[in-house]
């Protein structure tokens, strides 16, 4: 839906508005609610009762590696006397340009096992081809499953259908960097998640504050993210080397889609940015691009298919293309990035390396992040302030906002925790295993 006017549109994207009338537009929402709250109670118990020796099964369940942030978490729960951690595949879900047939679903899953196998991670398909459907996920035992994606998974799979055989957990794929709770907590995946695993208690708080709990099952725990394990020591964030990220968003403007927000800039800088990059070889590029990209360029009539395709491979030519989840060292090794893309700002930012934020100036502004860290970074708004901070960060090697964006970080509880073990003691405190 496309909202002009901007009274209705305040209306409308107030997320307690939005919860509300979603809410009032599905009656049946609270008694589901109950319903489910009475499952995890008995589930609860199963666990707490069960003998103290047998680990508890953890499946992570995965629709696409692109999305995979919790390896730390997996080897965290690996390593320890309590959990044993394996990764459940799923069918791509719709937001995937390889969703169209099940001859491309079964070569994207051959290469997710891949994937999978190269992290050394345990993994099982948790669907069936023919016809494509979900598998009960009680058929695989597990004690604790965790979500990761806002979008609810393939049929069967649900935390409200999984709430009475295992403890659904959800802990975000992408790392908060707005304040719009709409988008952050409030669909079904969220709604009947037992537990939500959060950036920090200020973001806790500020998804409490917009959600009625009368309609939804889960708790909001400050842990930290377990994306953020590898970046924790933030006094040690001095970048070094000549790695540059470049990472663009697929939400490109176009009439056919009906998203109230677009943040790329794919139209006026996707071009330039990979010419500077022919140029300027002196650098290690890494081509990080949203898996949507492809496939909305082509829908807005950027490029034609041949004329993406191509875009891609002259990356390859210069640098690396990166389409997987396995890339935080990447980060940390990395001077700086340059991106359009939500998730990325605090994610990257957590690092302490330079980010360059490209700003799309006609989209409306979400609401910003606790910590001020949006304004530590270096922002363009066209091609010539393109041109000039790449010049002074890039190839000058300048910083000037170093230091604000490192006060920036700690105040926004992206340093010094450590998500996976602060998750791990949670769970154990909650199935009674200390």
């Amino acid at each position: 839906m496309n909202v002009h006017n901007p009274i209705l549109k305040k209306i409308l994207y107030n997320p307690v508005v939005f919860h509300t009338a979603k809410t009032l537009l599905r009656p049946l929402v609270f008694p589901r609610v109950l319903l489910c709250r009475q499952k995890y109670k008995r589930t609860l118990h199963r666990l707490r009762s069960a003998p103290k020796r047998e680990k508890l099964l953890v499946m992570f369940l995965v629709g696409e590696p692109a999305k995979w942030k919790c390896q730390a978490l997996y080897k965290a729960m690996e390593a320890s006397e309590l959990f044993d951690p394996i990764v459940g595949l799923t069918a791509w879900n719709s937001q995937s340009e390889y969703f169209c047939t099940e001859t491309e679903l079964e070569k994207q899953h051959k290469l997710a096992e891949e994937f999978f196998n190269r992290l050394g991670d345990r993994h099982v398909r948790t669907y069936s081809n023919f016809p494509r459907k979900g598998l009960r996920l009680r058929s695989f035992k597990p004690d604790i499953v965790f979500y990761s994606e806002p979008w609810l998974p393939i049929a069967n799979q649900t935390p409200e259908k999984t709430a009475g055989d295992a403890l659904c957990c959800f802990v975000p794929y992408f790392v908060p960097s707005t304040g719009d709770a709409k988008i952050v907590c409030m669909e079904d995946v969220h709604r009947f998640c037992h537990t939500y695993f959060t950036l920090s208690e200020s973001w806790s708080e500020h998804y409490r504050s917009n959600f009625n709990s009368l309609n939804s099952v889960q708790t909001f725990v400050g842990t930290g993210l377990p994306a953020l394990d590898l970046f924790s020591d933030i006094d040690k964030a001095a970048a070094n080397g000549n790695m540059v990220i470049y990472a663009p968003h697929h939400s490109i403007p176009n009439p056919k889609n009906t998203i109230p927000w677009n943040i790329s800039t794919f139209d006026w800088s996707g071009r330039p940015i990979l010419e500077y990059a022919k140029k300027h070889p002196e650098f290690k590029w890494i081509f990080k691009p949203h898996p949507l990209l492809r496939r909305e360029v082509v829908d807005a009539g950027l490029m034609s298919k041949d004329e993406i395709d191509r875009y891609y491979e002259e990356w390859s030519t210069i640098g690396e293309i990166c389409l997987d989840g396995d890339y935080q060292s990447r980060f940390t090794e990395s001077i700086a990035m340059v991106t359009d893309c939500g998730s990325f700002l605090s994610e990257y930012g957590a690092t302490g390396h330079p980010l360059i934020r490209l700003i799309r100036t006609t989209n409306r502004q979400f609401p910003p992040p606790p910590g001020g860290l949006l304004d530590s970074f270096y922002q363009v708004r066209n091609l010539d302030e393109l041109s000039s901070v790449f010049l002074q960060v890039l190839e000058k090697r300048e910083d000037p906002m170093h230091d604000i964006r490192i006060e920036a970080v700690k105040r926004a509880g992206l340093a010094e925790r450590n998500a996976s073990a602060n998750i791990i003691a949670y769970l154990a405190r909650l199935c009674d295993r200390v």
